[in-house]
């Protein structure tokens, strides 16, 4: 695992946050084409 999706699941179970919420945080945090994501776990499709 890399640390992006490390980083993911670590936000997920020790924050409790939603996959959608958590993936919102990485995408502010790291630039969008990095962070390699299923288009599931985001609400709006990545856009």
């Amino acid at each position: 695992m890399d640390e992006i999706s490390e980083e993911f699941w670590k936000l997920v179970h020790e924050e409790n946050l939603s996959p959608a919420e958590a993936a919102k945080q990485l995408r502010e945090k790291y630039s969008l084409e990095k962070l390699k994501l299923p288009d599931e776990w985001i609400p709006d499709g990545g856009g």
